[in-house]
């Protein structure tokens, strides 16, 4: 009897260790299981910001790319009126015989003296 009442202990023992072990390990995987959860609502916070930030960053750039489409069209009409002024001065200056004739010095000079106010000098 005293060899099965070894045996019985022994297996007691093995069984409260095995329980213990198993306790200990659960323990550990449950403390890593909250580390992991923590660390994944911190990461859902971070991604949901950035979210946030690109949303904010693509109507940006949407804005800038309307703006620039808007202001290259402008560009565009803005050079053809002005190729159709250039059009319209070199016809108007053709027809105009003295249009192309230089202004002699003296004239400039007149004209310069009467507007600043100055005596005509000799």
């Amino acid at each position: 009897m005293n060899i099965l009442l070894i045996l019985k202990r022994t297996a007691l023992i093995i069984l409260c260790l095995a329980i213990s072990v198993g306790g200990v390990i659960l323990r550990m995987q449950y403390k890593s299981l909250l580390s992991k959860q923590a660390e994944n609502e911190r990461l859902t916070l971070i991604v949901d910001s950035l979210q946030a930030r690109l949303a904010k960053i693509s109507s940006h750039l949407d804005h800038i790319s309307t703006t620039l489409s808007k202001q290259q069209l402008q560009q565009q009409q803005l050079e053809e009126n002005s190729e159709q002024t250039r059009q319209q001065i070199r016809k108007m200056v053709a027809q105009i015989p003295c249009a192309n004739e230089l202004v002699p010095d003296n004239i400039i000079r007149l004209q310069r003296n009467a507007l600043t106010g100055h005596s005509v000098s000799g």
